[in-house]
């Protein structure tokens, strides 16, 4: 991964006895977030994940 990774925010809430997290990460790639997104896949199970990646164009 890149050395400019950053975590801008990470958000841990109870959803009807579930804990949800929404992880925003900046300075990734399309190719890092689709590695990102396929790990944390692998979690199915253990974990429910959805990842969404966003282009800043600039």
């Amino acid at each position: 991964m890149s050395k400019h990774v950053k975590v801008e925010r990470w958000t841990v809430t109870r959803c009807h006895g579930l804990l949800e997290q929404i992880i925003i990460i900046s300075g990734i790639s399309e190719v890092q977030a689709v590695s990102l997104r396929e790990e944390l896949d692998s979690l199915e199970g253990v974990l429910r994940v959805k990842v969404v990646h966003q282009f800043i164009l600039g």
